[in-house]
């Protein structure tokens, strides 16, 4: 967006029409981490009604703060991917260990056929969508471009 003046050429800009300054920028990232308005606001050197405004009449400030959320949660999925080692093997160990109650054999063992067929199954549906692909590209006599 660029900066546009007022209708009459007099004060301030209107929102709708700036583009999000960097204090707001800052707040909405600091919500899409947990904050709450006021703290994030707070983190930015402005105030929550300010934030406010901008979220509810400016046209790019919910899309990014979808963005910065959207990047929160890429995040957090990379660290969970990362320790998919470790939780398997002590889902394993929990299963093999003697001195584990029985309920907490059962409920590890019911996780891990969880698991084990969620993936089974993510790669059927994976082998069935690449096989529709591939008929209709023999089909169209082309390649399929996703958009």
């Amino acid at each position: 967006m660029t900066e546009t003046p007022t209708k009459d050429g007099r004060g301030r800009p209107a929102i709708e029409t700036r583009e999000l300054p960097p204090d707001i920028r800052i707040a909405i990232q600091a919500r899409s981490q947990g904050l709450t308005w006021k703290a994030a606001a707070d983190r930015s050197g402005t105030t929550a009604a300010r934030v406010r405004g901008f979220m509810q009449r400016h046209p790019d400030a919910k899309a990014f703060l979808d963005g910065c959320l959207q990047d929160q949660l890429d995040q957090s999925h990379s660290i969970l991917i990362e320790a998919a080692p470790e939780a398997a093997q002590c889902l394993i160990d929990i299963i093999r260990d003697g001195r584990c109650k029985p309920y907490s054999k059962i409920e590890a063992v019911k996780t891990l056929f969880a698991i084990v067929d969620k993936g089974k199954t993510e790669r059927e549906v994976a082998n069935a969508l690449k096989s529709l692909k591939d008929q209709l590209t023999a089909l169209e006599g082309g390649p399929v471009y996703e958009v």
